[in-house]
């Protein structure tokens, strides 16, 4: 059985909550950032109008509590973040304000730790890996740069908490997803993961955290998609045009589902 899943044109990222998927997009060329949501019923709601960014901006979308918060870069190449409070307003928060200049091609991604501190990483001016973080918005404080990773220019990366702590998955120039993660306050910790060398550059990186630890998905340079779970890894489907194609691997996907469920419960 093949699914097909259709997304907002000009997606920059999304976050579930719940029945419905919270979308940010920005058309091609132009700075404006757009919300959409989409029920599970396929109903969209347009939201207003975010503020502006580097046109083909990279994104994270966080969810906590009532609110939600993006970040992105700005179009002066300035980390900045974007907050959406509880009446449904969006407003530029202080993020911007520490003047944190990124590298061409740098990713954005961010991340809430059970005890409600929020992590940013990106690529530095010089194009190190670095970090900010505060427990609350506006209250920010610069991390070290991070030399325990070792980053290509605009490589991919996703920040996820996989329980106490952040973790930082990218893609490293050997040729595989390696797992960046906070093991004591100031202290990282990087591992190479199996599995996840399939003979081209990693891009999209998405992680789930499970009750076996995580499920990890990636593209790559042939957009087709994999995901690794359990020691395991499977082909799980490719993108045709702007349609994103499911293969028959039912199995595979119900069991990281369950695994999900399951890890909710704990």
């Amino acid at each position: 059985m093949n699914r097909e899943i259709l997304v907002p044109k000009g997606t920059v990222a999304y976050i579930q909550d719940g029945n419905f998927v919270h979308y940010i997009c920005q058309d091609n060329g132009s700075p404006e950032l757009r919300g959409i949501t989409l029920s599970s019923e396929g109903r969209t709601t347009a939201n207003a109008t975010l503020g502006f960014a580097l046109p083909g901006t990279p994104g994270s979308y966080i969810l906590f509590e009532e609110m939600r918060a993006f970040y992105c870069v700005s179009q002066n190449n300035i980390l900045q973040e974007f907050l959406l409070d509880e009446d449904l307003t969006w407003y530029e928060g202080g993020l911007q304000d520490q003047g944190i200049k990124l590298a061409p091609n740098s990713g954005v991604t961010a991340t809430r730790t059970s005890s409600g501190s929020i992590f940013v990483f990106f690529q530095n001016e010089g194009g190190n890996l670095q970090y900010v973080y505060g427990d609350e918005p506006d209250e920010w404080q610069i991390g070290d740069e991070l030399e325990e990773a070792k980053l290509g220019s605009g490589a991919s990366m996703y920040a996820v908490t996989l329980k106490p702590l952040p973790h930082l998955f990218y893609a490293h120039p050997d040729g595989y997803i390696h797992d960046l993660a906070m093991v004591s306050d100031g202290e990282w910790d990087d591992s190479r993961i199996e599995l996840t060398d399939v003979g081209s550059v990693q891009s999209k990186i998405f992680v789930v955290p499970t009750k076996l630890g995580y499920g990890l998905e990636f593209e790559n340079s042939k957009r087709e998609v994999y995901a690794v779970h359990n020691k395991e890894r499977a082909l799980i489907g490719k993108y045709v045009g702007g349609v994103y194609k499911h293969e028959d691997v039912e199995t595979f996907i119900w069991q990281l589902r369950a695994a999900v469920d399951d890890s909710d419960d704990e």
